[in-house]
């Protein structure tokens, strides 16, 4: 309700500063970082492409339950001694980290914080009507 009737919606002026605030500074850098800003991901596809026969994400069975997909190589043990495939896994590892860590720490904990604050806000509103 709140995206379709936009912000203007809720009357608590705190609460507003606290929702865009979390939306703006925290979601965003969360985005930018899944978007490849530390390392592009057509490195990792064209780098696929030369060392994988297939690079599945994921997969789908008949009923739209979604499994882990699968990455074949064309040769495992060649793969093994790759340093450029060794820097790409410890690459990807440490962006992963570093998103993890700043979830838990920057939205995680002020998220479960503002859905407490909104609750106790919607049963004050709620008491008034």
């Amino acid at each position: 309700m709140l995206k379709s009737k936009g912000i203007e919606l809720i009357s608590n002026d705190s609460m507003k500063k606290a929702i865009v605030a979390m939306y703006d500074a925290r979601f965003q850098y969360i985005h930018e970082v899944q978007s490849g800003l530390n390392l592009p991901d057509n490195v990792l596809s064209l780098f696929c492409l030369g060392h994988f026969d297939i690079v599945e994400s994921f997969t789908s069975t008949d009923d739209s339950t979604y499994l882990p997909g699968s990455m074949i190589p064309h040769d495992f043990e060649k793969l093994k001694k790759n340093s450029q495939y060794r820097t790409l896994l410890k690459s990807i590892h440490s962006q992963n980290m570093n998103l993890l860590f700043y979830y838990r720490k920057n939205v995680s904990e002020p998220i479960e914080k503002l859905i407490s604050e909104l609750e106790v806000e919607i049963k004050r509103l709620n008491d008034h009507l």
